[in-house]
């Protein structure tokens, strides 16, 4: 299963690197052999930012008297509902985090590559 998980996560971030190319007219195909790299990277990013912080204590112990208060009003029907859209919208969230973490990482990688092609070319003219 967890091979299956890897190749998934392998598939979603070509996908991303993919679209980072589309977006900003780029090559980072040359990134392929880095994919196992920033999947561990990604893995750590995420356990960093979902670690508890003060703020984020904060606002899930205001989420908690909110779903209080809604599940003392709400009927069934508007629960599950609220509990679908609430399973979409971390979906949704999960999936930026890791678009956003792929992009950075390619952008870092193509900022090099092409600061690396400006000193070649400007030692080329110097000699």
């Amino acid at each position: 299963m967890k091979e299956k998980n890897n190749k998934e996560k392998q598939e979603k971030i070509r996908k991303h690197l993919e679209n980072f190319n589309a977006v900003f007219n780029t090559n980072v195909e040359r990134l392929e052999e880095q994919i196992p790299v920033l999947i561990l990277l990604f893995d750590e990013f995420v356990a960093e930012i979902y670690a508890p912080s003060i703020e984020g204590n904060k606002f899930r112990d205001e989420k908690i008297e909110l779903m209080k208060k809604f599940d003392e009003i709400a009927t069934s029907e508007q629960k599950e509902l609220l509990e679908k859209i609430t399973e979409y919208d971390n979906m949704d969230f999960e999936h930026l985090v890791e678009q956003a973490f792929c992009f950075g990482f390619a952008l870092a990688s193509q900022l090099n590559y092409e600061s690396k092609f400006i000193l070649q070319k400007k030692n080329e003219l110097k000699d």
